[in-house]
């Protein structure tokens, strides 16, 4: 009986441990992702999406937006907020990290990204994308 409790315990601390590592490696894409747009690498940014979830007009949108320009231009990185939510689809994980906050200069200002990623065979692919300056400060 304390195996079987003791075996319980492990599987679930187990499968903690890879929620815990499937969201950091999650972040760790997503700030890839960013810093691709970040420095007007549009195809390496696309080569990161999921092209059945994702437009690749709606990405040149985001990255050609003037409202986004000072954004790009002093991008320094992602401050990424408290957890996640990682949800199985389809045979896959779909991650919704937390909103991140853009660090920079005085153009990131209460910006925030948010990110949904999908985890495939062959890795994450960007499934929505999304900057929020509704709480910036002016």
């Amino acid at each position: 009986m304390r195996r079987l409790i003791a075996f319980s315990i492990i599987s679930v601390l187990l499968s903690g441990c890879s929620a815990a590592f499937d969201l950091n490696a999650s972040r760790n894409f997503a700030d890839n992702f960013m810093q691709k747009l970040a420095r007007a690498d549009l195809n390496g940014a696309w080569e990161m999406c999921d092209e059945s979830a994702l437009n690749r007009d709606t990405l040149d949108r985001i990255a050609s937006n003037p409202d986004f320009a000072e954004l790009f231009r002093d991008y320094k990185g992602l401050e990424h907020g408290d957890g996640g939510q990682l949800t199985e689809r389809n045979g896959f994980d779909d991650v919704r990290l937390a909103p991140a906050k853009v660090k920079g200069d005085k153009g990131t200002e209460g910006c925030v990204v948010h990110f949904g990623l999908r985890k495939y065979p062959e890795g994450w692919k960007v499934i929505a994308f999304q900057i929020d300056r509704s709480t910036r400060t002016e």
